[in-house]
């Protein structure tokens, strides 16, 4: 599979990755204007330092239906 953009019209989901491709961190959003705006947040949560911590306190601060974690994420 080639790599680029795909198109979805179900939630938005985003994933850290290190150089092993192993899944450090992750989530899923609504493609509301909510969501858009959760998923802003958590990204630039984790993109500010300490990467899981900070990813935790930006979940704290979502609401459930528009923002969950995939459990082992």
């Amino acid at each position: 599979m080639s790599s680029g953009w795909i198109r979805t019209s179900g939630p938005a989901t985003i994933e850290i990755i290190d150089d092993q491709e192993t899944i450090l961190a992750g989530g899923r959003f609504g493609t509301d204007r909510d969501g858009y705006r959760a998923m802003l947040a958590w990204a630039d949560a984790t993109r500010s330092g300490s990467g899981q911590p900070k990813a935790a306190t930006a979940w704290a601060g979502t609401s459930s239906d528009r923002a969950h974690s995939d459990g082992d994420m």
